[in-house]
Formats: C-alpha cells, structure tokens, sequence
C-alpha cells in the first residue's frame, strides 16, 4: 500500500468537504430555484476552489465527486445513478471542465513554486555578494550616461553613499558650478603642473582620468574630437 502523508489526507479531507457543502447549499435551494435544471450550479464553484487549493489531482477529486452527486440527487431520474445518454453528455462536459480548469490551476502552481524558488536563489547570491563586498575594500558603482552616480558601494571619502546618488564627481568637488575641466588658469608649459585644463564636456562621451592636484584623480568626459 502506497504511502500518504498527513497533509495529503488533510487537502483531500478539505475538497471533500467543499464538495459537500455545495451539496447542502443546493439541496436547500433546490425547492426555490429547480436544480434539476442547472445541476452542476455550485459544483463548479467546488471544483474551482479545490483546484486553487490543492492543484490537479484535488481539482480531478471535486470533479469526480460534483459528477456523482451531480448525477444522483439532480439529473432526472432523481436518486437514482442509471446515467441516460443525454445526462451522460452533460456529466461528461462538467468533467472535461473541471478537468481544464484542474490543469491551468496546477500549472499556475508550478510556476509560482518555480517563481519562489528563483526568488529565494538570488537573494541568496545577493547576500553572498554583499557579504563579500562588505569585508572588502573595493568600490563599486554605477554611472549613468551623464557621469552621475546612479549605485555605489563602500565610498571612499567623507560622503556617504546617499549623498553621492544622483550626483557626478565634478559636482561633489566644484559645488559653486566651476567643474574641473571649466576654463583653463595655467598652460602646459615644460616642467609645469597641470591645474586646470581645457576640455569641453560633450553628453554622450568616455571616460578619462586626469591626474591632477596633488595626485588625485578626477573622472571626466572626453570627445575623440576635440583630442585630436
């Protein structure tokens, strides 16, 4: 004898409970609403919630037992379980119903349970990835196409790392507007120090690093243009 497990004897206990109810519910309304004639009423409803609940084989389950009952109590001859031709049709298009409906639930389930799954993958590779970055000293960041910080991790310097988000480096070292490659103040004679040279600053351009100021580096835009 195969083995079941608790919580399968629990799901299938509670579709047979589902299916039960919708019994009581259209026994009580059969004298008021005729349920001979619409004979699978609430049983649909029974199949669906078990289907959503406990996936195919619960869905399959309902089924079965909505066509059963269905059969017994409403199609005509009442309590009676000789299927004629025309009854036979009608539980046959219930079952393919359910049977659908048992299907599509069972794969929204799978895919949710793979959804879950891959989620619970990369927030373990991201706190892996944090853990690493977090016990070492290497920056990490992001620009966009206007040089601005759009991520960083572990900022060098008296900033954190919100003050840096949305902002460029030039901004954060010229906050009054003179950007480091603004107007040129000395030239480049032999021997002299570069302080401040002349270079435009084109949207769409690279990068460079220009070692200026006592050794410190300071990124810019660079066009192949205007370095020709």
């Amino acid at each position: 004898m195969p083995y079941i497990r608790y919580s399968q004897l629990l799901r299938y206990g509670i579709v047979v409970l589902i299916v039960a109810l919708a019994l009581v519910l259209m026994l009580m309304l059969d004298p008021w609403l005729s349920m001979s004639g619409t004979p699978f009423l609430l049983f649909f409803s029974a199949v669906m919630v078990s289907a959503w609940y406990g996936g195919l084989k619960s869905g399959l389950l309902a089924t079965g037992l909505s066509a059963l009952l269905s059969g017994y109590f409403f199609l005509p001859p009442a309590y009676d379980l000789s299927f004629y031709l025309s009854n036979f049709l009608r539980i046959g298009l219930f079952a393919l119903q359910g049977l659908l409906f048992s299907i599509l639930c069972e794969a929204l389930r799978t895919a949710k349970s793979r959804a879950d799954e891959n989620l619970q993958k990369l927030r373990v590779n991201e706190e892996r990835f944090r853990l690493a970055l977090s016990s070492s000293d290497i920056v990490v960041f992001q620009y966009d196409r206007n040089l601005q910080y759009q991520w960083i991790h572990n900022p060098q310097g008296i900033d954190t790392a919100e003050e840096m988000l949305g902002k460029s480096d030039d901004e954060k070292l010229h906050p009054q507007g003179d950007g480091v490659f603004g107007h040129g103040e000395s030239g480049m004679g032999h021997g002299e120090e570069v302080t401040n040279a002349q270079c435009p600053m084109p949207k769409a351009a690279g990068r460079l690093s220009l070692s200026t100021h006592k050794g410190m580096e300071f990124p810019a835009a660079f066009d192949e243009r205007t370095l020709a």
